[in-house]
């Protein structure tokens, strides 16, 4: 009993003198590292918004507080930090000098006494610090970001750089200005749509006063041959890749040209699907190996640049005489059918 009493004035005696030669009070309240959880690598650290990846050891987390060991500290906020075992921490950052000691909550800064929350603490070999009362106490900027789980740190006075001008885009041009067809290479908003391929050649035509069952019937044929691949050599044929209008695919009865007579017909419209991508192809400098006209003039494309197009009578063809693969894009976009041939860039 005796040796123990003795022990404990000894510990008690030796935590006094490191007090005093510290000049700190000697009314500091004490904690408790009891409930310390170490954070895996799902939190980070981030210095004037770069990433911080020279931690030398694993942060840890006290009621809510982050703690960085006392090496780690010295390297991210730049200062000196000496440790006089086994209690009394001594960081100086130019003019700031503070004095910590573990399980202390009382410490000082510049000759001030301050209260911490979060106070230092040892964990295996090592002691842990407050990194967001230590980074405030010199000046630092934190910030915990949620959605990246990033502590985010700034020196005194930095300044982020300006953001990257953010590239403007195309506005759709509106019937004002595209008229009611035209080559989609004069419009930059359709070359917008695709920037990571080559436009050889791409058509427009507007949808005047159609009736929804003739719209219909465009949206499925341009649905049809959209994504369509054309390798070099390949004959692209209207009829056999859209295949069979019928009513069980969804076409729908709309006015159609039959002779010099309009009337009803099943897939009536999509003769504006072809006669867009027969633009498309010429503008491409693509042989055309078959097109129809029509029997009576069509308003939404110039005179004799229709396709008509009648199952199992007449088609649409054209080869690929270029070395790369065509890729054929079709879609309605705001009241116009846009057909466009594109190639990998390079």
């Amino acid at each position: 009993m005796k040796n123990r009493l003795r022990f404990l004035m000894i510990i008690g005696v030796s935590l006094l003198f490191i007090l005093i030669q510290n000049n700190l009070p000697l009314y500091a309240q004490e904690t408790s590292s009891t409930d310390i959880h170490p954070i895996p690598a799902e939190i980070q650290c981030s210095l004037d918004q770069k990433t911080w990846t020279t931690f030398q050891h694993p942060l840890y987390i006290l009621d809510g507080h982050t703690l960085i060991s006392s090496q780690d500290l010295a390297l991210l906020l730049d200062c000196q930090l000496y440790i006089e075992e086994p209690y009394s921490i001594k960081i100086i950052k130019e003019s700031t000098v503070i004095y910590m000691v573990v399980e202390l909550s009382d410490y000082e800064r510049n000759g001030q006494q301050k209260f911490s929350h979060c106070p230092p603490v040892r964990i295996g070999e090592s002691i842990y610090l407050p990194l967001r009362e230590l980074a405030l106490a010199m000046n630092y900027k934190i910030e915990y970001n949620v959605d990246t789980k990033t502590v985010e740190i700034y020196r005194p006075g930095f300044v982020p750089p300006p953001s990257p001008p953010q590239p403007v885009q195309p506005v759709f041009p509106g019937p004002a200005k595209l008229g009611n067809w035209g080559n989609v290479a004069n419009q930059p908003y359709f070359a917008s749509l695709w920037p990571e391929e080559k436009i050889i050649g791409g058509y427009y035509t507007r949808l005047i006063n159609s009736p929804a069952g003739r719209t219909k019937n465009i949206e499925l044929s341009l649905k049809a041959i959209d994504g369509t691949v054309l390798p070099p050599g390949h004959v692209f044929s209207f009829n056999r890749v859209v295949g069979q209008r019928t009513a069980a695919k969804g076409y729908q009865y709309a006015p159609i040209f039959a002779g010099q007579q309009v009337v009803p017909g099943i897939g009536g419209g999509i003769c504006q699907t072809s006669s867009t991508l027969y633009n498309a192809a010429l503008i491409a400098s693509l042989p055309i190996l078959e097109r129809h006209p029509h029997s009576m003039p069509v308003n939404y494309v110039p005179p004799g640049r229709d396709a008509s197009i009648s199952w199992g009578s007449a088609d649409l063809k054209f080869k690929n005489n270029r070395p790369l693969p065509i890729t054929i894009r079709a879609t309605i976009l705001q009241g116009y059918v846009v057909v466009t041939l594109l190639e990998k860039n390079g």
